[in-house]
């Protein structure tokens, strides 16, 4: 079969068919991600340890018998049947036991997440746990690309693809230099938007996001410019759900300035259209997210499954490309009628 063999694939029918799929990618994923040793310490270790993104005791908020709904229900992948349990949702393995016990332990703590200075101090290892993961996620990618045959018609789309992760791990490596070098400064980092809500979210998100544009269209991060010298500035967000109240928390570097007059803007509306569109700009944006199995989101599908624009000339023209991705990015009929898991729900 002379093309990717993603590109062929059909949905599973069945769980056969499904854990044929993943053991191809995963045969694949490990030849590209060889190696024994702890990406934090570089300590060589047996196994790696299966580090969670989202704290577990968050998901189990949000679960129910021991499971949550995940990115495959709303977009079909290979390697997600939409459902997860708790203790294999938002993992990854790339760093050993000791570095995941001793690094991590104050974010993971419910304690404290009572208010908001502590919260601050535990901004590091967040961001620290987040860059971690999508290292393994891009690592992971990379490998579903390399599976592509060379008489495959798809190759020079591919090759640019592979191109894009590259230069994104390679930025990716720079905010992780960056976390290391400050793991002792709190100040490093500052909180660009917080909201401490009143009752238990139906979502969990942990990630970073580059945001393309601020409310007036202008750029802020373009995405589809795969030179060396475009610098990405991304933002993390995260939404967690505690037994009785939840928080959202969207932050980055102190230096980077980008975002300062977006969530200015983002924090002056009411409180209701704020919750919209973070719900907007995380299902537009992201595919790590868990979500109460009882929530019907059907009607996410149509944002969760967009796929960016590609315009121009050449297969990827990243002026264009941009142009047309921000348009109207901000226009209500956008977000405004979406389901909002920001919300309480019933």
């Amino acid at each position: 079969m002379n093309s990717h063999f993603l590109l062929k694939a059909n949905i599973p029918s069945n769980d056969t068919e499904f854990s044929f799929l993943v053991k191809k990618l995963d045969k694949i994923v490990r030849q590209v991600a060889k190696g024994s040793n702890c990406l934090v310490c570089g300590k060589e270790v047996s196994s790696f340890c299966n580090s969670h993104t989202i704290p577990a005791f968050m998901l189990k908020y949000i679960s129910i018998n021991g499971e949550v709904k995940s990115y495959g229900d709303l977009v079909f992948s290979p390697l997600d049947k939409g459902y997860k349990g708790v203790k294999q949702a938002g993992t990854f393995r790339i760093i050993c036991r000791d570095c995941d016990s001793k690094l991590f332990q104050n974010y993971e703590c419910e304690n404290n997440y009572s208010h908001l200075n502590m919260i601050k101090k535990v901004l590091v290892e967040i961001a620290l746990k987040t860059t971690l993961r999508v290292i393994f996620k891009r690592i992971h990618e990379m490998g579903i690309f390399y599976m592509t045959e060379t008489s495959s018609p798809y190759i020079p789309f591919i090759n640019k693809m592979i191109r894009g992760k590259i230069l994104d791990l390679m930025e990716l490596k720079n905010d992780y230099d960056f976390i290391k070098n400050n793991n002792n400064k709190p100040n490093a980092f500052k909180i660009l938007y917080y909201k401490k809500l009143p009752y238990r979210v139906s979502i969990a998100v942990q990630d970073m996001i580059n945001l393309t544009c601020d409310f007036k269209g202008k750029t802020l991060n373009n995405i589809y410019d795969y030179n060396e010298h475009n610098r990405l500035e991304p933002f993390y967000i995260c939404v967690f759900p505690l037994e009785q109240e939840s928080h959202i928390i969207i932050f980055t570097k102190k230096t980077v300035k980008k975002y300062n007059q977006f969530f200015y803007t983002l924090k002056k509306m009411k409180l209701s259209k704020q919750l919209k569109i973070i719900n907007y700009i995380i299902f537009d944006n992201l595919e790590d997210y868990f979500i109460r199995p009882d929530i019907d989101i059907s009607t996410l599908k149509e944002i969760a499954s967009k796929l960016p624009v590609i315009a121009g000339d050449s297969p990827i023209n990243h002026a264009d490309s941009i142009k047309l991705n921000n348009k109207d990015y901000f226009n209500p009929k956008n977000w405004e009628s979406l389901l909002n898991l920001l919300e309480e729900q019933n």
